[in-house]
């Protein structure tokens, strides 16, 4: 029987070949598995990006297309990656799907919980260490947290044990404005908060029985709307700085407060007040007048209660009155 010569090295032997076919495919799956956890955890980076990116602002990338972050839905068609909430968790979908009748008949096979998110942004939410999604209902608001670097949480006039005045600084000058009559201006509440006083600086005495009476108005599309404080009055047949204590939680945002001169005194109470306008604040007004600006808002004919609504008319006459809030 003749010798057949061993292959070069260029050649292949038919019976080593096998063996050689079986190695290549053993090392080609050992590398499919090796792309395919490179992958799994390319996923899970990405899935960690996604709840990174989610936190800053509410949506998720979806392909090349960023999808808000809204509450699950039945019969909806989902995406793979986009997010939805339930039950206060975030879950994100494995695959594309159109969603059944209940989240729980899914979730097994179609959604994974996305770790450390909470759909609660009202109650949960620290900056943005937390995902801040839309709310599962509007009972639920959502707000930052009270530590976001957006939110001014202090101000450095506006501080406990002080007081705050309505109106621009210049034009101080004093008032005995009309008896009767109700005066108020804007004033802007940086903090909520909670009021403990409210006052006025008498510059000259009244006779006897004059008072002024104090009170807090809602800012209702830049006139005075509905009355939330009826301070009552304080004497001002003395000079000097005239306060009532009260106990007002306000939140931050725009208001008016007022004075109204009562008693029907002889001479009426000389307090002081602001001779230049509001434009500082924005001025407007409704019905044009010569000097083009407003000193607030009056209502003649109040001789007891502050009025509710206030339903006055826009003053450009008058001085306005300077009055003070403490912030407890």
């Amino acid at each position: 029987m003749p010798a057949f010569p061993k292959p070069t090295a260029t050649e292949t032997d038919p019976v080593a070949s096998p063996v050689a076919s079986s190695a290549a495919a053993a090392a080609s799956a050992a590398q499919a598995t090796a792309d395919a956890a490179a992958s799994a955890a390319s996923a899970a980076q990405g899935t960690a990006n996604g709840a990174a990116s989610a936190a800053a602002g509410a949506v998720v990338l979806v392909g090349t297309k960023a999808r808000p972050i809204l509450p699950w839905a039945t019969a909806t068609a989902y995406l793979r990656g986009e997010a939805v909430t339930n039950g206060g968790a975030v879950y994100t979908a494995n695959d594309a799907h159109t969603s059944g009748a209940t989240f729980a008949g899914d979730q097994a096979s179609h959604w994974t919980v996305l770790p450390g998110a909470s759909s609660d942004a009202s109650t949960t939410v620290k900056g943005v260490s937390k995902l801040s999604v839309a709310p599962v209902s509007a009972g639920t608001p959502i707000a930052v947290g009270d530590n976001d670097p957006r939110v001014v949480s202090t101000h450095p006039q506006f501080a406990a044990g002080r007081y705050w005045v309505n109106g621009p600084g210049a034009g101080n000058a004093n008032s005995q404005g009309t008896e009767a009559q109700v005066c108020a201006s804007p004033i802007l509440i940086p903090l909520s908060c909670t009021l403990d006083r409210i006052g006025i600086y008498c510059a000259n005495a009244g006779s006897t029985g004059a008072v002024i009476r104090l009170g807090i108005y809602a800012f209702n599309g830049g006139d005075p709307g509905a009355l939330i404080l009826d301070a009552g009055t304080v004497s001002v047949t003395g000079t000097g700085f005239k306060v009532i204590t009260i106990s007002q939680a306000l939140d931050a945002g725009w208001y008016f407060v007022c004075a109204a001169w009562q008693g029907a005194p002889v001479t009426r109470g000389n307090i002081n007040a602001l001779t230049a306008n509001l434009a500082m604040l924005g001025n407007s007004f409704v019905t044009p007048q010569d000097g083009m600006y407003s000193q607030g808002f009056v209502k003649t004919g109040v001789t007891g209660a502050l009025p509710d609504p206030f339903a006055g008319t826009e003053n450009q006459a008058n001085a306005i009155p300077r009055i003070a809030v403490r912030r407890s």
